[in-house]
């Protein structure tokens, strides 16, 4: 077992130092100072806003495809209207 300090920030791990490791090994990480529950909670945030957008993009597609709105109905309608010209 091996012990190495670093850093996290911002969604990466930067090592103090660079240990000769040339297989994959499995890793824990511990974060030796409190972390503020707001932090995470601003992340658990962030997730759901995303899930409730593309929710809302789903709903939308598939609202228009239930329309008669396809994307090949509209490739239809465009050479359709192309071929009148």
């Amino acid at each position: 077992m091996l012990s190495i300090e670093g850093i996290y920030d911002n969604g990466q791990l930067i090592l103090n130092e660079s240990p000769e490791i040339k297989r994959p090994v499995k890793v824990i990480v511990t974060f030796l100072e409190n972390i503020e529950h707001n932090d995470l909670k601003k992340s658990e945030t962030d997730i759901k806003e995303r899930k409730n957008k593309f929710s809302e993009l789903i709903k939308k597609v598939s609202e228009l495809s239930k329309g008669g709105n396809s994307v090949e109905d509209i490739r239809l309608e465009r050479s359709r209207y192309e071929n009148c010209y």
